[in-house]
């Protein structure tokens, strides 16, 4: 299983998403596998409201949705080509950078990264990951600030930086996003670990 398998598995068992879109979302052939399977197992989340599944531990009455809480994973279905034909992955929610991929499916970046070592650039320059890393990274980020009724546990004010005993379970980690161990989850996938950040548990 993938990463980003892992990490969409994760999200469908802990909301509730558990039956595939009764109406397949027709997409080009020609974008990225990652894309596919977020169109395939999660799509709703680019559709207007309200969404076909009240999800129990989601947010889902926020206009918002999964895809566009912190950062927004772009819907293939429209397009997003640049003039150098470079086509728009993820923004960050306040645009200061975007991911983009190319004909080849190659991750390419722009704008302020804070936690990686890449000087600012404002054109698309090569980042040293997979476009899967990325949906990864930013599918994680979504799902933490976008769960409803979690207790927050905030470990990132902890002096001695205590790791919870029941966090063995590591769900994704990339070295291009530095300074964070990524995030990690319990034997049951029911608590969730964002480095630095705190946990979050059902």
């Amino acid at each position: 299983m993938s990463d980003l398998d892992r990490i969409i598995t994760f999200i469908q068992n802990w909301a509730g998403i558990s039956d595939k879109p009764s109406n397949p979302r027709a997409i080009s052939d020609d974008v990225p596998e990652g894309i596919k399977k977020l169109n395939d197992k999660l799509g709703a989340f680019w559709d207007v409201l309200p969404f076909p599944f009240s999800p129990a531990k989601l947010d889902h009455n926020t206009e918002r949705g999964l895809f566009r809480v912190q950062d927004m994973i772009e819907n293939p279905r429209v397009e997003k080509s640049n003039s150098q034909d470079f086509t728009t992955l993820i923004s960050e929610n306040q645009g200061v950078w975007h991911f983009y991929y190319d004909d080849k499916h190659n991750l390419l970046y722009e704008g302020d990264w804070t936690w990686g070592e890449l000087d600012s650039s404002y054109s698309p320059i090569p980042f040293p990951a997979k476009l899967d890393d990325a949906l990864c990274f930013t599918l994680m980020v979504n799902f933490f600030f976008y769960m409803d009724n979690g207790v927050w546990d905030d470990t990132s004010t902890n002096p001695e930086d205590v790791w919870p005993n029941d966090i063995t379970v590591k769900l994704w980690h990339h070295p291009s996003w530095g300074y964070f161990k990524g995030f990690w989850t319990n034997s049951d996938g029911n608590a969730l670990l964002f480095d630095g950040m705190g946990l979050i548990r059902k």
